[in-house]
């Protein structure tokens, strides 16, 4: 984008590649919603869609929706967004975060909403059925920060422990064990006074209030389920 490029010409330029240029879909939330302004860096890149957290505490979302990751109660790939729609039910967001086909936010009261894809129990609702509107994650307060991988996510909470749901088939829930996926919530063993977290596709890592980094989910060189780091792993002090 050149210094001449305005958001309207951005808004025009069907060319656009989704869920990379951010400032692109920054531009077309303030079209659509007045003088809203964006909560940079609360945005978050799914596969092929983008969630955007505006100060105004409500998200947008734009993209892929083939099982309603977009979260504005359509699920069917022929409805996909090129431009910015918000998400529904949703507002006082404080932090949001996407993976493969779902998405997930924060609000200010602790709690955590999903919606999108759940074929490996990503919306932490018990079942598997997706959902084109955000639900409540199941058994989940008190979260400040929130991540997620290509198929699961993790929460912080205040009490600086983690809570990880959805895939785990190479350990990326943490809690001992390689299985195929929980559709609630478990508690990441052995951390404690964690201060902040990531996730990539398959794994995870938390900073401490000690400083060391902790990470667990699948080795570099993983050859057999019994290599997979099924539990926080510290590598760096």
């Amino acid at each position: 984008m050149n210094k001449t490029t305005s958001c309207a010409d951005i808004g025009k330029n069907a060319a656009v590649r989704l869920g990379t240029a951010i400032l692109v879909l920054i531009c077309l939330v303030a079209a659509s919603a007045g003088t809203a302004r964006a909560a940079t860096p609360w945005y978050a890149e799914g596969t092929s869609h983008t969630l955007v957290l505006l100060k105004d505490g409500t998200v947008w979302a734009v993209g892929s929706n083939n099982y309603g990751q977009l979260g504005n109660g359509d699920s069917t790939v022929w409805n996909s967004s090129s431009e910015p729609k918000q998400v529904s039910g949703l507002s006082h967001v404080t932090a949001v975060a996407a993976g493969g086909a779902h998405s997930a936010a924060v609000k200010e009261d602790g709690t955590v909403w999903a919606w999108g894809y759940n074929g490996t129990g990503q919306l932490g609702n018990y079942g598997k059925e997706s959902s084109s509107i955000p639900v409540q994650v199941k058994g989940l307060t008190d979260i400040k920060a929130i991540a997620s991988g290509s198929t699961h996510l993790v929460a912080l909470k205040k009490d600086g422990t983690i809570w990880a749901w959805g895939s785990n088939r190479a350990g990326q829930l943490g809690n001992d064990r390689i299985s195929s996926e929980s559709g609630t919530p478990v508690q990441v063993g052995q951390l404690h006074g964690v201060t902040s977290i990531a996730s990539g596709g398959y794994h995870n890592v938390a900073l401490l209030q000690n400083g060391t980094v902790w990470s667990w989910g699948p080795a570099p060189t993983a050859s057999s389920e019994t290599s997979r780091g099924m539990v926080p792993f510290s590598r760096f002090r």
